[in-house]
């Protein structure tokens, strides 16, 4: 028999003494209470252990999935801490423009790109906090990335979850949702060669993320919350003002950066409408969204007349004309890979979760966002892996959450589950929380220890125009990788700290002015090409032979060679070799 140690009643104390007055006592329960009369000291000690031990209970209570969903958060910051110099070619190419608009250049004037200058005001924020922390660019834009990425999971998750339990719906399905979702920010980004439902258009490089810090990544981030918010507010929820109005606004600076990417958003709206009661649904988030767009637009106006003159009169027209040639050879090839929304749609709209109405209209909405990704993508008829990424999280989040509403696996100890697993609750909860505060304190270490000159060197080791690069030129030289793709020059300048040799990041305009008609395109760029030669002196010149990207005829050596200006400019170069990154590229390096 096992004796509880409780403190004693009067009774017991009273219940062996003598009956008579004077007479000896002899009970050994009388006479030892020690066991229940605990010294302060002693009662101070088991306080505390038992304190402890209700925080660490209290940390295995909650739900499972927010758990899981920090512990992919906290993988994915560890891969950033690891690789802190894994930036995506395009990224960095805007890294390095917000870089050049700090320093007063202007865009479409100093330094031109094809697209609207809202990403360059984006990228200007890292390259600032760059500057002030004197921290490698690389890391800094990554890292800020994943914190808005994780403040936007945080917000996505209260408004979705305080949606599901006001309508007194089971808010498992929403911690699902901002699971999907998580791993979609985080950790979705795999190799594109080995990305079979969006193979894309695969650059030569496969070390480059996909996704990560794309305009489509930014637009999932920004625009999360504002879904969510959505989601509360047909459920008759009424947010407070000031944090749908912030949602709202950040959502309209995110759709700005594609205008296009609106039609997402119309169509998880579309999905949340209840086709029976329909009722508009008003909000002030709806109004701050439209100030923010007219905000955009109304800031061209204030542009300097030169950036207006360049966008407006030059650079819009001819890349709306020439942005073409950059097409797929045909359509289908961008429609058959759009079979991951088909799936959704299948699962969205041919499962009923009777048993939750706030899950099934969840679940709807991402599927018919799903729908709005895949024609995008289709629309876009480029093929590149990051045009299907908000495809690719509506899909993500559609098939997970239709997985769990139906789903009748459970734990052991859970009720009315046909497949039981053994594993009881609290159990899976503790290795969770293990595995938490393991993945915390290696992310605590990983953070503290990030090595970006290394990892720039691990990159180097792999890249044939880094090195070269790095042999002929130091940090602060420019260097014009003369090229009609991406990802010969970026991120090998961002990343080795080089500026660009001319005004144009890259030579679009070579296979774009194949198809523009109106004005002399050929002659305008070839002269600004050779005056950004002769003034800007690129200490290094790395010019592509074959067939260049985008281009039906000409190469971009034989563009140089059959125009007398740039012919010139290369006389003050001298032919060193070549090197070769997927592609060929003759070395040129200045003599005089």
């Amino acid at each position: 028999m096992i004796e509880r140690k409780e403190a004693p009643s009067a009774r017991a104390f009273t219940r062996d003494a003598p009956s008579q007055p004077m007479a000896p006592v002899t009970t050994t329960r009388f006479m030892r209470p020690q066991p229940y009369l605990r010294s302060a000291t002693e009662l101070k000690e088991v306080g505390q252990t038992r304190g402890w031990r209700e925080r660490v209970h209290a940390l295995t209570e909650g739900s499972l999935v927010a758990k899981a969903t920090i512990l992919v958060a906290l993988v994915g910051v560890i891969r950033i801490a690891l690789r802190p110099a894994e930036l995506q070619h395009d990224v960095a190419m805007y890294l390095q423009a917000g870089q050049l608009l700090l320093r007063g250049q202007r865009p479409y004037v100093d330094f031109i790109d094809v697209n609207p200058p809202l990403i360059v005001y984006l990228s200007a924020i890292p390259a600032a906090v760059s500057a002030l922390l004197r921290t490698p660019i690389a890391p800094t834009a990554l890292l800020l990335t994943a914190a808005a990425a994780l403040l936007s999971l945080a917000a996505f998750r209260r408004e979705l979850t305080n949606a599901f339990h006001e309508a007194g719906d089971d808010p498992r399905i929403a911690e699902v949702a901002v699971l999907a979702l998580a791993f979609a920010l985080f950790l979705s980004d795999f190799p594109e060669r080995v990305d079979l439902p969006f193979p894309g258009n695969a650059p030569s490089d496969p070390r480059l993320s996909a996704i990560f810090g794309q305009r489509e990544h930014l637009f999932i981030i920004g625009s999360a919350p504002f879904l969510a918010l959505r989601v509360a507010r047909r459920q008759g929820r009424q947010p407070k003002a000031g944090r749908a109005v912030l949602f709202g606004v950040i959502a309209s600076v995110v759709a700005c950066l594609k205008p296009q990417l609106v039609l997402a958003l119309v169509a998880f709206e579309v999905g949340l409408v209840d086709r029976k009661r329909w009722r508009p649904s008003w909000g002030v988030e709806l109004i701050a969204f439209a100030a923010g767009v007219l905000a955009y637009v109304g800031h061209f106006a204030l542009l300097p007349e030169a950036v207006r003159a360049a966008w407006f009169g030059r650079w819009l027209p001819f890349v709306i004309q020439g942005y073409g040639v950059f097409n797929e050879a045909s359509p289908w090839d961008s429609l058959a890979r759009t079979w991951p929304a088909v799936v959704a749609v299948a699962a969205g709209y041919g499962l009923s979760v009777s048993h939750n109405a706030s899950a099934q209209k969840l679940i709807r909405a991402f599927a018919s966002m799903a729908v709005a990704g895949a024609l995008l993508y289709v629309l876009q008829r480029k093929g590149w892996t990051y045009h299907a990424f908000p495809e690719r999280v509506a899909v993500m989040v559609t098939l997970a959450c239709a997985l769990a509403a139906a789903t009748t696996v459970g734990l052991a100890g859970d009720v009315g589950s046909a497949v039981v697993i053994p594993f009881t609750r609290q159990r899976l909860a503790q290795l969770l929380v293990a595995l938490v505060v393991l993945a915390g304190v290696a992310c605590v270490v990983c953070l503290v220890r990030i090595d970006t000159p290394t990892d720039v060197d691990r990159l180097r080791r792999r890249s044939q125009v880094m090195r070269t690069i790095d042999t002929f030129t130091k940090e602060g030289d420019p260097v014009l990788v003369a090229t009609t793709s991406v990802w010969d020059p970026y991120p090998a300048l961002t990343l080795q700290n080089r500026t660009p040799g001319s005004r144009y990041l890259w030579l679009f305009p070579i296979p774009m002015m194949q198809a523009v008609s109106s004005g002399d395109p050929e002659g305008a760029f070839v002269r600004d090409l050779a005056e950004d030669i002769r003034t800007r002196r690129p200490t290094l010149l790395l010019l592509q032979t074959g067939r260049c990207f985008g281009c039906k005829k000409a190469s971009v050596d034989a563009f140089f060679r059959e125009h007398a200006p740039l012919a010139a400019a290369l006389e003050d170069y001298s032919l060193r070799g070549t090197v070769r990154d997927g592609q060929e590229l003759q070395v040129f390096v200045r003599v005089r």
